[in-house]
């Protein structure tokens, strides 16, 4: 409501001159001085007038009522965007395996408990990337970030079956 009032406070002075523009079309109209042709011109001059003012005041009027319906399908507050798999899956089809590891970065930055994020990247980083310390600090660091018990289960045999002689906890 305030930002109703506001809006149309900034309009207040246009308001005011066409407002006083078209009443006194309005009164001269009414003199009916010149006949009907007369008054039939004034009366376009008053309504010429008293557009823009309805232009004027129609758009935050619009968006005050407007504003509930808007909140329901654009709600404020910050959007978590869904995680971009179908970029990941892409760039690694096409062998483009660092953008493919800025999309996992995304994706756990947004999502840290995603758990497919957590073994896709440790996944690329051994049989792609054939880097098993980036792997390994991969590893590390999602056991660190991964809050919930099975997950953290499924990534310790994940990482088992991946390298059986590891020591590595």
């Amino acid at each position: 409501m305030k930002d109703l009032f506001i809006a149309l406070l900034k309009r207040l002075p246009f308001l005011a001159i066409l407002g006083a523009l078209t009443v006194w079309c309005l009164s001269r109209a009414g003199t009916g001085s010149g006949g009907h042709l007369g008054v039939f011109a004034w009366m376009l001059f008053a309504f010429a007038a008293f557009i823009p003012m309805a232009i004027l005041v129609a758009r935050p009027i619009a968006e005050f009522l407007a504003s509930p319906v808007d909140q329901l399908y654009m709600p404020k507050g910050e959007v978590i965007p869904p995680p971009p798999w179908y970029l990941i899956e892409k760039y690694e089809k096409e062998v483009r395996f660092a953008e493919a590891l800025e999309e996992y970065a995304k994706v756990l930055h947004y999502h840290p408990q995603e758990y497919p994020a957590h073994e896709g990247r440790i996944q690329l980083a051994i049989h792609n990337l054939r880097d098993v310390d980036l792997a390994r600090k991969f590893y590390l660091e999602s056991l660190r970030t991964l809050q919930h018990p099975q997950a953290r289960s499924d990534l310790q045999n994940l990482w088992r079956s991946l390298f059986p002689s590891s020591t590595l906890e």
